[in-house]
């Protein structure tokens, strides 16, 4: 008998720490985030965006990878083979002119992504 009162004892404690431990979390909760979560949500959202939109604007504009410092290149793996290729007759040029097909490319999926990270 005694062991079952202690243990409802010990249960009731525990029941008591676990309401006011929920009560503590929720009253943290509303004063960090409270009634001007929404806003500060709301101005991330629209930091991110004005951010997405710049990066956007300037990558995939003409030669926006090319001349900046987010320029492709062969990747290593690639080297060996364009290194070969451009020894052929015709085909000196291939190294320049897949790296500018590349960023060609980067600059318009850079704008075709967008609505990947602004969602509305």
């Amino acid at each position: 008998m005694r062991k079952i009162l202690i243990l409802f004892i010990a249960f009731s404690f525990s029941l008591s720490a676990e309401a006011q431990l929920s009560k503590f979390l929720k009253k943290a909760e509303k004063a960090l985030l409270g009634d001007g979560a929404d806003k500060v949500g709301l101005g991330l959202k629209e930091a991110l965006e004005e951010g997405t939109n710049a990066s956007v604007q300037k990558l995939s504009a003409m030669n926006g990878f090319w001349e900046g410092p987010y320029k492709i290149l062969i990747p290593d793996e690639a080297q060996k083979v364009v290194s070969t290729i451009s020894k052929v007759p015709g085909f000196t040029n291939v190294e320049k002119d897949l790296i500018a097909k590349m960023n060609e490319a980067a600059e318009f999926a850079a704008k075709e992504a967008t609505p990947i990270f602004i969602v509305p």
